[in-house]
């Protein structure tokens, strides 16, 4: 699949706008869901780490590993905010070809991040708004407010039917499995269990409120409660490519933004449809080498 990147970066305003409220309106008029359980079927699955406007390695991807008969695309969140600076149309582009993919593609599914809501719940740095400001001029604001419509829409944790759970950055720990769709969208400690929580460690470290972070009692409990063998996430610039707590957490980021600033690759993690999940050593990660992607083998960071 090949995205026609110069038609995204050069997209008159109105289209935009339009794109945006015609995602926008598929999503209101979908279920108000905060989480997502697959059904079974015999696809890959491809997840796909923040991307923070980095349209050029979403190309690389969707071109290798495009949605469609063979595979499903998982998006764990983070779409806007320190976009490349080659990106003429910032981080927009990306996601109008997000907006794009979904519609010829309903089975995708595109998660929640904590930059995504930036103007709800802020975070820095935000550089959204500035950038629509620069891409739209005077229709800026119009765009902003579809987005955040957007945003708020997006569930925030996945389940695949082979073992598989996923959200941004950590997962629901308020409400037991079962009722996790009873979630308000707009819940607050929803949204800081999701999208903020990184694995242990001190939540000051993020200026977060005590408790947002999850513990490995925490991960084994929910593991046990959803049927699953692993959980991966984004979020964590300082983990990209690595497994914690006998590799059942898997952390990865497919935007060049944090590979640079780690020394690392830009990476997806893949599942195929027929292998039992029991932690990450069942979970294929791959890198892009700048020419192909390679199978990568996460670091396996020490047991606290």
């Amino acid at each position: 699949m090949k995205i026609d990147i110069d038609k995204y970066e050069q997209m008159p305003p109105d289209e935009a706008i339009a794109r945006l409220e015609k995602l926008r309106d598929r999503l209101l008029a979908g279920p108000k869901r905060a989480f997502v359980d697959l059904e079974e079927c015999e696809k890959d699955i491809i997840f796909v780490g923040d991307l923070h406007g980095d349209i050029f390695s979403l190309a690389r991807l969707l071109k290798a590993f495009p949605p469609g008969p063979e595979r499903i695309l998982i998006f764990l969140g983070d779409y806007i905010d320190r976009t490349p600076d080659e990106v003429e149309g910032g981080a927009l582009s990306l996601v109008l070809v997000l907006a794009d993919l979904t519609e010829e593609h309903p089975e995708t599914v595109m998660l929640r991040g904590n930059h995504d809501i930036g103007d709800i719940m802020p975070c820095s740095p935000h550089e959204w708004p500035t950038e629509l400001r620069r891409r739209l001029g005077g229709k800026w604001s119009q765009a902003a407010n579809r987005w955040k419509e957007i945003a708020m829409s997006l569930p925030l944790v996945v389940r695949t039917w082979n073992g598989v759970l996923a959200a941004h950055g950590g997962f629901p720990r308020t409400l037991p499995f079962g009722s996790w769709n009873e979630f308000e969208m707009n819940d607050e400690r929803l949204m800081m269990h999701t999208l903020w929580a990184d694995p242990g460690g001190d939540d000051s470290g993020r200026g977060l409120p005590p408790g947002t972070n999850f513990s490995r009692e925490d991960l084994e409990k929910v593991l046990k409660d959803t049927g699953c063998g692993c959980f991966v996430r984004g979020h964590e610039s300082t983990a990209i490519g690595t497994t914690l707590w006998d590799r059942k957490v898997l952390t990865i980021m497919t935007a060049g933004y944090y590979a640079e600033r780690a020394r690392r690759s830009i990476l997806i993690a893949r599942c195929q449809p027929e292998t039992r999940v029991h932690s990450a050593a069942d979970i294929q990660v791959l890198a892009f080498n700048g020419t192909i992607w390679e199978p990568f083998r996460p670091f396996a960071l020490p047991d606290d």
